[in-house]
């Protein structure tokens, strides 16, 4: 057969060529063994996505056009197959952070009084390790203490001051 001469590393338009002679003379659909692996597939936690899109999201058991087809000639498979992939979908959206137990330096438990919502991005943060980073923050030297100071006197505001806007457009 044409396809195992195909070898691997050919170009998109051989890769579709040999698809297309994959599904030469097959009925519409999907066949019924792979119907089963498909539907092993969703159990064991894929998504309709997944097994139809190829690309990076790994090789594709199927064309999308395919499995729409089979879904209108097999209405049941479809409802049981779109139910399953829906909830595997579900499921991943924010695997990633509930399974985290350490914070990013890992040497934190990220439980109960240990995690603050940080109100600019609404993410998880170790609070131990903000604790730790503000610590250790460097004094302000008395230069710009002084500066701050003679701002202040002359009726900037501390927004003007850390933007770098004082009153009177000198600079700080």
């Amino acid at each position: 057969m044409e396809i195992e001469r195909l070898a691997f590393g050919l170009s998109h338009a051989d890769k579709m060529r040999a698809a297309e002679l994959r599904w030469r003379g097959m009925p519409p659909g999907i066949p019924p063994a792979m119907a089963v692996e498909f539907m092993a597939k969703l159990k064991a936690g894929s998504t309709v996505r997944k097994l139809t899109g190829g690309g990076k999201l790994g090789p594709n058991i199927v064309s999308f056009d395919r499995f729409k087809k089979h879904c209108q000639l097999h209405p049941e498979w479809a409802s049981e197959a779109w139910r399953i992939s829906k909830i595997n979908c579900s499921a991943g959206k924010g695997a990633a952070l509930r399974l985290t137990t350490h914070c990013r330096a890992g040497l934190h438990l990220m439980t109960g009084s240990n995690v603050f919502i940080d109100g600019s991005h609404g993410r998880r943060r170790c609070l131990a390790c903000r604790r730790a980073i503000s610590a250790y923050a460097p004094p302000m030297a008395d230069s710009v203490a002084d500066r701050v100071k003679r701002a202040l006197e002359s009726g900037a505001s501390l927004s003007q001051i850390t933007n770098g806007r004082p009153v009177g457009g000198g600079k700080t």
